[in-house]
């Protein structure tokens, strides 16, 4: 593990502030928040915006042995929630799963709250991606996974 994975999962794993993480591709971000995960006895809930992100994920963390439901496909129980929860962009714009969250949240079983690809918030690519914002209202930790991108330099230089 690389020095700054390191800090990233530790920030992760003491939950008191939010955490922004630009890695490369294929450099590991996903340990950001699978090892809080087999760890910690509360859920992390990790919004892809990407179909085929949510399957490459579900065999990660089937390889890591960690047990892991995608919303929307899986039944989700608050007696038993899995380690990690995986939810698409539109599902998690949705006033159910806000509601899921603040209730997990509630119950002191929500760990935190991964968005995946997270400069996509600031591009038009996934428009729906704006509609994000009432997670930040559930009052838990938020972790925030991108690569660098010549898109994102000139979008924040421009800010």
């Amino acid at each position: 593990m690389c020095k700054e994975q390191g800090l990233a999962v530790t920030l992760v794993l003491e939950n008191k502030v939010n955490v922004l993480v630009v890695m490369p591709s294929g450099h590991g971000k996903l340990t950001v928040f699978m090892i809080p995960s087999m760890v910690m006895a509360r859920t992390v809930i990790v919004v892809v915006p990407l179909t085929i992100l949510v399957r490459g994920h579900e065999a990660d963390a089937t390889r890591a042995g960690l047990q892991h439901a995608t919303y929307g496909v899986d039944t989700i129980t608050f007696d038993d929630p899995p380690s990690i929860l995986f939810i698409s962009v539109e599902r998690a714009a949705s006033p159910g799963f806000v509601e899921l969250m603040h209730t997990l949240n509630h119950l002191q079983k929500l760990h935190c709250v991964v968005v995946d690809e997270a400069h996509l918030l600031l591009l038009d690519f996934r428009p729906v991606m704006k509609r994000l914002l009432p997670l930040w209202a559930v009052g838990c930790q938020l972790v925030a996974l991108t690569a660098p991108s010549p898109l994102l330099k000139i979008r924040t230089s421009k800010s």
